[in-house]
């Protein structure tokens, strides 16, 4: 390897270190301060932002002076999903699935910063799905609970390490053994409840999407009023669950 390249691949591993930074940081930062939060040296620092800028990955901020990422990274971010083989292989059966019982669905899976991740949501009789970023808690989400009850062990215990435990509506569940017989009760059944948990009069239910190996891929939900969920909750579940094995 010559300088040059060994040069050119710290610069490129350097400017990836500045954009986690700023797109970690709720707040604008300037040129020192990146540089001594990564300890670079501030030039190089100010010649990779000016590099960033100008492939409009990092904006200026107008008030301040400092800099933030920008909205390309954000578009980047969401054409993550639809690179997934099990976002792409699952779209027609979700959008089937959402239009048949008139009910919102969700498709989420675990990121790689341990975060429910909803990629993708359907809503009935649309022709398109839109994607999201929207982060669930595993506590209390129909997508969390199977995250939880099909994960494996390690895992599992990594999560609810993690868990808060916050409470967000008077359903929430708050405690860690009652979430544990729960989530057996979601492994027995195959499918998990959210009982306006997370939001006050929203409910869900949820369903796990395995492998051939019969290892956990994503998960889905549909969500709707405790009535609309009740009222056909007989034909969903047999139908959800057939949905969840569409793609093994």
């Amino acid at each position: 390897m010559t300088v040059r390249e060994s040069g050119g691949i710290q610069s490129v591993q350097r400017a990836l270190t500045i954009l986690e930074l700023l797109s970690g940081s709720s707040i604008p930062m300037s040129v020192i301060e990146i540089g001594k939060k990564l300890d670079i040296n501030r030039n190089t620092v100010h010649s990779l932002i000016n590099t960033l800028m100008m492939e409009k990955y990092v904006v200026k901020d107008e008030v301040s002076g400092k800099y933030r990422v920008s909205e390309k990274l954000y578009a980047l971010s969401c054409s993550y999903p639809s690179n997934l083989p099990v976002v792409r292989d699952s779209d027609t059966v979700m959008r089937d699935l959402s239009n048949r019982y008139h009910l919102e669905l969700h498709f989420g899976i675990l990121s790689s910063s341990n975060e429910i991740l909803i990629v993708n949501k359907y809503l009935p009789s649309s022709e398109q799905n839109t994607r999201s970023g929207f982060i669930l808690p595993c506590h209390a989400s129909g997508l969390g609970k199977i995250i939880l009850a099909f994960s494996p062990e390690e895992k599992r215990r990594e999560l609810l390490e993690q868990c808060p435990f916050n409470k967000y509506t008077k359903n929430t569940i708050t405690s860690k053994d009652k979430l544990l017989e729960e989530l057996e009760e979601v492994r027995k059944n195959n499918y998990a409840r959210d009982n306006g948990e997370y939001l006050d009069n929203t409910y869900c239910i949820a369903f796990p999407i395995f492998d051939s190996d019969s290892c956990l891929l994503a998960t889905f939900s549909l969500s709707g009023s405790k009535e609309q969920l009740e009222k056909e909750l007989k034909k969903i579940i047999p139908d959800a669950l057939q949905c969840s094995k569409s793609r093994v």
